[in-house]
């Protein structure tokens, strides 16, 4: 995080009232455990289940500069209340 902000690498842009916009990725795969791993496809994965309103994967540097998974979502139940990781299945809730 550098000034109140934290650097993903997705492009985007921020208009005039304060809102952002996310428009496309600097850089379209992850390295994770050896193999390169597409942050739309782990998207896609994440946002078919049906607790799941959104979801969204960036790249997080390591302390060796190596670009890491990180898993972002919001689980909204039917009824608009958020719904606590710890009752998502594993797979879902630790990609």
């Amino acid at each position: 995080m550098r000034s109140g902000w934290i650097y993903t690498g997705d492009l985007g842009y921020q208009d005039e009232d304060g809102y952002i916009y996310l428009s496309g990725r600097a850089k379209d795969f992850i390295k994770r455990g050896g193999e390169m791993v597409s942050p739309e496809e782990v998207e896609q994965v994440l946002r078919s289940h049906p607790l799941l309103d959104d979801a969204a994967v960036i790249g997080v540097p390591d302390v060796n500069g190596v670009r890491k998974s990180e898993q972002w979502w919001s689980a909204i139940r039917k009824h608009k209340r958020r719904t606590d990781h710890r009752v998502l299945p594993r797979p879902v809730s630790r990609v």
